[in-house]
Order: structure tokens, then sequence, then C-alpha cells
């Protein structure tokens, strides 16, 4: 696959950090539709909860990928979900 060019990593970077940013407070404002008005407090703080499971689970899976097939692949998969966000 190559190398990864430090441009070309900063520019993902950004893309992903872009997609993040317009993605999380949608998620933050759908949670109300979500759940019921009176568990809502409940779902806010469980909310962050998830996200940090999340990341480890990612983490984990991206350093089997990494060993699997490389840097470059590995951090598109990372990138790409963000980046999806991004065309909708």
């Amino acid at each position: 696959m190559g190398s990864l060019a430090v441009r070309s990593l900063v520019a993902l970077t950004f893309m992903g950090g872009v997609g993040a940013a317009l993605m999380c407070p949608t998620w933050q404002s759908i949670v109300l539709e979500l759940v019921p008005r009176r568990e809502f407090r409940n779902a806010v703080a469980i909310n962050p909860l998830g996200i940090n499971i999340a990341r480890s689970i990612g983490s984990a899976a991206c350093d089997i990928l990494l060993g699997a097939v490389g840097a470059a692949a590995s951090y598109g998969v990372d990138v790409a979900p963000a980046c999806s966000s991004l065309r909708r």
C-alpha cells in the first residue's frame, strides 16, 4: 500500500475531527427522542459510558488490524465512519 505522507495524515485527521464535530451534537440531541422524558437524566449520564466503551473496543480492534494490514489501512478504517457522516 505504500507509506502515508504527513500531509495525508494531517488531512485525514482533520476530516475525522470534522466528522466527529458534526456527529456528536446530533447524536446528543437525539437522546430526548430515544428515551422517555423521565429517563432522560440517566440516558444523558450513560451516554459517555457507551462512548468510552466504544473507544476501548475500537482501540483493541485497531491494534489487531494494524498488525494484520498496516498503518494506512488501519487509519483508513478508523476515519471512514466519520467521513461517511460528511456525505449525509
